[in-house]
């Protein structure tokens, strides 16, 4: 990634990526007004609201997906991506939900990179083989026992991994995000008697370093 910063284009891409929290926030006011909760409810002033939610989120994930295309506004791209992963973390580490505009923002930005630097079919083949695997492994789970055990938004996040850093690097990912949420487990949540971690928060904080040029292979 470029890392000669162009201050417009830094703003704009921040801009398209930060909207989403005070939308986040007044989406649930909204609904919590209404009686309703993020993930349940019917009334038609809910219905409009997440309707409307989920336009806006196209139309920002279209804006940042054309803003990366073009070669002048890839300059800040580090910070762009950085922010959607602690969007998505602080999101699923507090109510264990990966919203779905900031997923496909995630994984649109990732096309959107591997298109300018070549690697498109790659990086779409890797993001689909990725999808698969991980809704073969959560439907089979929820039929074996019953329960979910990964969300429908692990499953874009993981897609979006793979149009970022390639089929390798995801799987590398998703080996150090396994260990570190199980040795956290272990050694913190165990001791509180909880069974649940979210994996997205670990997936996203196990990207951080690749974001600015490490890498696991």
């Amino acid at each position: 990634m470029n890392t000669a910063y162009d201050l417009p284009a830094l703003l704009i891409l921040l801009a398209a990526v930060l909207m989403p929290v005070p939308a986040q926030i007044a989406l649930r006011s909204v609904l919590r007004t209404v009686g309703l909760s993020v993930q349940s409810g019917h009334s038609s002033t809910g219905g409009i609201a997440r309707i409307l939610y989920r336009l806006l989120f196209v139309g920002l994930t279209c804006f940042a997906g054309t803003a990366l295309w073009s070669g002048e506004m890839r300059a800040g791209c580090e910070a762009l991506v950085a922010i959607l992963c602690l969007s998505m973390l602080a999101t699923d580490a507090r109510w264990y939900w990966l919203p779905l505009p900031l997923t496909l923002a995630f994984f649109s930005s990732g096309l959107m990179l591997a298109a300018s630097d070549g690697l498109l079919v790659e990086r779409l083949s890797s993001s689909a083989a990725v999808m698969i695997a991980l809704e073969t492994l959560r439907t089979g789970f929820r039929y074996w026992r019953g329960i979910e055990a990964l969300g429908g938004g692990d499953v874009i996040l993981g897609a979006g991994l793979a149009a970022h850093a390639g089929l390798m690097e995801t799987g590398l990912i998703f080996t150090v995000a396994a260990v570190s949420a199980l040795l956290f487990f272990f050694f913190f949540n165990s001791k509180q008697g909880t069974t649940k971690t979210p994996l997205g928060a670990w997936l996203c904080l196990a990207y951080m370093p690749v974001i600015f040029g490490l890498s696991y292979s």
